[in-house]
This record gives structure tokens, C-alpha cells and sequence, in this order.
């Protein structure tokens, strides 16, 4: 294996070693955070050896980088989205759930993604990961609404503001909490802007 490169198991055990030793350190950089959890401690967590961890993983960041595939990375696939709902021509019904579903990722997991939005802003390799898996999640949901006759002009321009408004949405309501402000008048706001922009 070349020095940087992250061992593929094929074997089932192989398979579950690894998985544990993910799912370790997503629980220790969650609870820690990043640079306050070593590699040791992921071993530790993970109920294996630091040699067992380096024999998957060459450091500490590999793990991260892993992470954050794994978690954003399923997203690429929109599998958090029913696309039979666009196909159907239902913008409105479409909208509400992607804001549902946005706002559960982000109650769910809240200490991750304050964690990974932190490091995306200080670390360019995790910044570069963060954007490729946006970039592809946009190009994905274009290609689908130009199925659906949606296009015309700035259309990845409009769902980036769209992006904007629904993430600004579950920050203020799924982590920040904001019960003084009411949520069901941003909700519903929140959709109808982002339906009248992609309009």
C-alpha cells in the first residue's frame, strides 16, 4: 500500500474492522471535536489496536476525509430526496420535504456539522472535499429539473441561493434553536421564495 492511501478491505471482518474504527472516530471528533482527538483515542473508541487503525487509515485526517464522504457523500446520490415528487411536477411538495429533510440532517447531527463547517473554512483539503460534493448534488438536481422542462437562465445560480436560504433556515431553527422567532412563518417563507426563484 503507497504511503497516503487508504487500504479498501474486501474481507467481511476487513470490512467491519474499518467500520468501527469510522464510526469511532466519528463519535470522538463529534464529541471532541477534530484537533482535540488523536488517533489513540480512535483506536481506544473503536476497540482496536493504533496499529489496526494505521493499517486502514495513514493518519488522523484520512479518517476525517472518510467522514465526511461517507456522511455528505451519500447525498451526492440523492437518496435524501424523492425524485418522484419533482417528476411529478410537484415544486411546492418537492421544496417542503428537501426542507424537511435538511433541517432533520441538521438536528440529528448538529455537533458534526458545526464541526465540519468549522474545518471547511480552516483546512483546504476538507474545504476542496466540501465543495466537490456540493458542486455534484447541484449538477445533479439541474439535470433533473431540465428533465422537467425547468432550466432557463442562472438556473445553478438560482439553486445556490436556493442552498443558501434552506441551509440559513435549519441553522436558525435545527442547531441555534430561535424559539422567539416564529418558525412556521419562516417555513412557509422560506418556500415560497425558493419556488419563486426557481421559477
Amino acid at each position: 500500500m503507497a504511503k497516503g492511501e487508504i487500504k479498501k478491505p474486501k474481507q467481511k471482518r476487513s470490512i467491519e474492522t474499518k467500520k468501527q474504527i469510522l464510526q469511532a472516530g466519528f463519535q470522538m471528533i463529534t464529541e471532541k471535536g477534530y484537533h482535540n482527538t488523536d488517533t489513540n483515542e480512535i483506536a481506544k473508541a473503536a476497540g482496536v489496536s493504533t496499529g489496526i487503525v494505521y493499517r486502514y487509515f495513514p493518519d488522523k485526517k484520512a479518517i476525517l476525509m472518510e467522514l465526511i464522504e461517507n456522511f455528505f457523500g451519500r447525498l451526492e446520490k440523492l437518496d435524501y430526496l424523492d425524485m418522484d415528487i419533482l417528476h411529478a411536477n410537484d415544486l411546492h411538495t418537492f421544496i417542503e420535504n428537501m426542507l424537511e429533510r435538511f433541517v432533520a440532517l441538521h438536528r440529528n447531527y448538529a455537533a458534526a456539522h458545526e464541526e465540519i463547517e468549522a474545518l471547511r473554512r480552516s483546512d483546504a483539503d476538507v474545504g476542496e472535499l466540501y465543495r466537490r460534493i456540493e458542486d455534484t448534488i447541484i449538477r445533479e438536481i439541474m439535470d433533473e429539473l431540465v428533465k422537467l422542462g425547468i432550466s432557463g437562465d442562472h438556473l445553478e445560480e438560482k439553486l445556490r441561493l436556493i442552498e443558501q436560504l434552506l441551509e440559513g433556515y435549519c441553522h436558525m431553527v435545527g442547531i441555534e434553536g430561535r424559539e422567539r422567532l416564529d418558525h412556521d412563518f419562516m417555513r412557509k417563507t422560506v418556500i415560497e421564495s425558493a419556488i419563486q426563484i426557481i421559477s
